[in-house]
C-alpha cells in the first residue's frame, strides 16, 4: 500500500490531482482510513495512474478517459480506442484548416464586401406580366438548383428569359416558400410543372454582382432604402439570376449578376 504522498510521488501526479480524480471516480484508493482522511493505493491504482496518464498526454478529455476505463481490458483494446482518437483528430484538422481557409477568405475581401455594400444602386421599376413555367416548394435554400434544373429539363427549348425565383417568406426561413418561374413562350403540358401569367408589379430593384452568400447585403440596400423613403414593401421578393452558374460547372461566383425586387404595396 501506498500513501497518497508516495503515491503522488511514484505517478508524479500531484495530491491536488489525485483527490480530482478521486472525485471524478477514475482513479479511486483502494482503501480509506480514519473517515476518509487518508487514501491508500496499490499496485492496480497505479498500473491505472499511468494508463491515465497516457491518455491525458493524447488530451483525452475527463468524460472520454471515464469511456476508455470501461472499455478497456488489455493493449489491444487501447490500440483500437487510440485509433478511433487519431482518425478524430484528423477529422478535427480537417475542419479547423476548412475554418482557417473562411477566415482567410474573409479578410482578403473584407474591404471589396464593405465597398460593395455602399454601391448598390437602387431603382423604383415596373415589371409588366409574365407567362412562367414553375414549381412551387419548401426546401431549403441551397436545394434550388435541383428544381431549376428539372424546369429546364421539362421547358428544353421553349424559354424566353431569365430564371427567377418568388420567396413568399418575409424572413430568413431554414424551410422556404419558394416558387421557382422560368419565362416561356407557350404552356408546357408535365405534371411537374405549372404554367401561369404572374401580374405586372412595381418594385424597388438592385443588381448584386458576386456569390449568392453575399446576396444580404443588397437586402440590407434595399430595406435600407424603402425605410429612409417611407416605402411599404409586400411579398413575393423576387430573385432574377441574370448570370449564375451552369447545368453542370458552376464558373465563377464572382462573376454571377443577380437582380432583387422587392414589391412595393
Amino acid at each position: 500500500m501506498y500513501k497518497i504522498g508516495e503515491f503522488s510521488r511514484i505517478t508524479s501526479m500531484s495530491i491536488k490531482t489525485l483527490r480530482y480524480y478521486d472525485k471524478e471516480g477514475i482513479l479511486v484508493p483502494v482503501k480509506r482510513e480514519e473517515d476518509n482522511a487518508y487514501r491508500c493505493y496499490d499496485s492496480g491504482n497505479y498500473e491505472r495512474a499511468i494508463l491515465i496518464k497516457k491518455l491525458r498526454s493524447f488530451d483525452f478529455s475527463i468524460s472520454e478517459i471515464k469511456d476508455v476505463l470501461t472499455l478497456y481490458y488489455n493493449e489491444d483494446d487501447l490500440d483500437y480506442i487510440l485509433n478511433e482518437k487519431k482518425e478524430q483528430i484528423q477529422r478535427e484538422i480537417i475542419d479547423k484548416e476548412k475554418l482557417i481557409r473562411e477566415i482567410n477568405a474573409s479578410i482578403k475581401i473584407k474591404n471589396k464586401e464593405e465597398k460593395n455594400m455602399m454601391n448598390y444602386k437602387i431603382n423604383i421599376k415596373e415589371i409588366s406580366e409574365v407567362k412562367v413555367a414553375s414549381i412551387r416548394y419548401k426546401d431549403s435554400y441551397d436545394q434550388c438548383g435541383k428544381y431549376i434544373g428539372k424546369l429546364y429539363k421539362a421547358l428544353k427549348g421553349n424559354v424566353k428569359g431569365a430564371c427567377f425565383n418568388l420567396y413568399y417568406n418575409e424572413e430568413y426561413a431554414e424551410i422556404a416558400d419558394i416558387e421557382t418561374c422560368i419565362p416561356i413562350k407557350s404552356n408546357v403540358k408535365n405534371s411537374d410543372v405549372s404554367c401561369r401569367i404572374i401580374p405586372e408589379i412595381k418594385g424597388i430593384s438592385t443588381m448584386h454582382k458576386g456569390n449568392y452568400e453575399d446576396l444580404n447585403h443588397a437586402y440590407k440596400a434595399l430595406f435600407d432604402y424603402a425605410k429612409q423613403n417611407n416605402i411599404e414593401t409586400t411579398l413575393p421578393i423576387r430573385e432574377v439570376y441574370i448570370k449564375g452558374p451552369g447545368m453542370i460547372f458552376k464558373g465563377n461566383p464572382n462573376k454571377y449578376i443577380t437582380e432583387i425586387v422587392i414589391p412595393i404595396a
